[in-house]
């Protein structure tokens, strides 16, 4: 078969400044999938960066079975998931894998990636991508309430806050008071404080405001720039998983729990995994039945990340990001393969041992501060270290945009002592990794 992996960036990127490090190299995942399969003849069709499927800072190199083709940017484009697909079918694939990944300052790709699939779909190509409908859902953050609630599943109260609306008054002299304002107050005045503002349609939780109480919500509903939602803040355990799967079949993974910060929240350059948690002690199976039932609902195929709350031995769902994602690579490392393996195993509906309920392996994803790439590659020759992802912005003047460092370890270990162990002997040998912060975030979860 020709099974192409594609990905698109809607982004400017300039090579230069950026500075990567990738162990194992996305290209020595894909020249392992390819000697694992032979039979196939394997293409890669992206836009720089194109994560998960180069190197940036190396060209490829072209194989036998497998070669690459890196599309120029598309300025201005309004069509193109038309012209990504029509590169796509210059390679007569079987199937066409959807790769989608995360940039700032909006979490879109899936979108672009999706809306390329059924433009294959038309010309009869399979494919492995979840709908545009369902990237779109995800997507926008109101919609995603609206759309979890409607179909029974427990979320956090909210309340929309249209921008445009908001500050009607402005734009209209004849307007003595703001009718949707007063609204907005007597509905947000119901929910339980603290509340979470955030933008509807920002990536991850960057801009995320916690409000403790109506006051300093209004103040910050006054300074907002785009529509938000103001969602009640659920004081529970938080937690993450993946759904894996493509035609009604899936598979929910055990989740790991995530660390938060002075807020209380989840920061995505701070936070760290660790897990499986305990399967009575969360009570997996009901969230299996949940997330199957969402998967189903939305018709996911591939992978989808879901962030959680437990609170009071309920799950409740918090966000859902269709895309490949660092908890990717940390199931990846539990389960000894790689994210293009796991891919091409639900596209081709290949067995793939997935079944951590009766494993004994941990695996835990830490945040490091930037590191020089001589530590990155000791680090690399120990051999609980499965992953590393550093990615530096050279151009970037605030610190929290300047990059971050993922560290993942795994092992067999039937208690997190075992891998906390690891963590400190690692921090003896390199104590340039060592922060007061990582042990903050290490000791909350565990």
């Amino acid at each position: 078969m020709n099974i192409v992996f594609y990905s698109s960036n809607s982004n400017v990127f300039l090579k230069d400044s950026f500075k990567f490090f990738h162990f194992p190299k996305h290209s020595d995942d894909l020249k392992k999938l390819c000697s694992l399969h032979p039979e196939h003849n394997f293409t890669v069709i992206t836009n720089m960066p194109g994560y998960f499927l180069l190197d940036a800072e190396e060209i490829p190199e072209n194989l036998s079975n497998l070669k690459y083709k890196i599309l120029p940017a598309l300025e201005n484009s309004t069509f193109a998931a038309n012209s990504i697909a029509n590169e796509i079918l210059k390679v007569l694939p079987d199937i066409a894998i959807a790769c989608t990944y995360w940039i700032p300052p909006f979490d879109w790709l899936g979108i672009e990636d999706a809306l390329i699939a059924e433009e294959l779909k038309k010309q009869g190509i399979r494919t492995l991508s979840h709908t545009s409908l369902t990237q779109m859902t995800f997507f926008n953050k109101y919609e995603t309430h609206l759309a979890l609630k409607n179909n029974g599943f427990n979320v956090a109260n909210a309340v929309y806050v249209n921008h445009e609306l908001y500050w009607e008054e402005r734009s209209k002299k004849e307007i003595l008071h703001n009718v949707y304002k007063e609204y907005i107050f007597e509905q947000i005045k119901k929910l339980n404080f603290p509340v979470v503002i955030k933008d509807t349609t920002g990536l991850s939780s960057y801009g995320m405001e916690v409000a403790v109480s109506f006051k300093e919500a209004v103040h910050y509903l006054n300074l907002m720039k785009r529509d938000v939602l103001v969602e009640e803040f659920l004081s529970g355990i938080q937690a993450g998983t993946e759904i894996y799967g493509t035609d009604g079949d899936y598979k929910v993974m055990p989740p790991l729990i995530f660390s938060v910060n002075k807020y209380k929240i989840t920061s995505p350059k701070q936070s760290i995994k660790l897990g499986p948690v305990d399967y009575n002690a969360y009570n997996v199976s009901e969230l299996n039945d949940t997330l199957t039932k969402l998967a189903k609902i939305f018709k996911f195929s591939g992978i989808a990340q879901v962030d959680l709350v437990f609170k009071n031995n309920k799950w409740f769902i918090i966000e859902v990001n269709p895309r490949l994602s660092g908890m990717t690579q940390t199931y990846c490392a539990l389960q000894n393969i790689t994210p293009i393996e796991l891919l091409y195993s639900i596209a081709t509906k290949e067995k793939i041992n997935i079944n951590l309920e009766d494993s004994k392996k941990k695996a835990i994803n830490i945040k490091l501060p930037l590191q020089n790439f001589e530590t990155l590659e000791k680090l690399t020759k120990h051999e609980c270290v499965k992953k590393i992802n550093q990615i530096q912005n050279l151009m970037a003047k605030q610190e929290r945009e300047k990059g971050y460092c993922e560290l993942v370890l795994s092992k067999d270990a039937l208690k997190n002592d075992e891998l906390i162990k690891e963590i400190k002997e690692l921090c003896t040998l390199y104590p340039e990794i060592e922060s007061e912060e990582m042990w903050k975030h290490l000791t909350e979860i565990l």
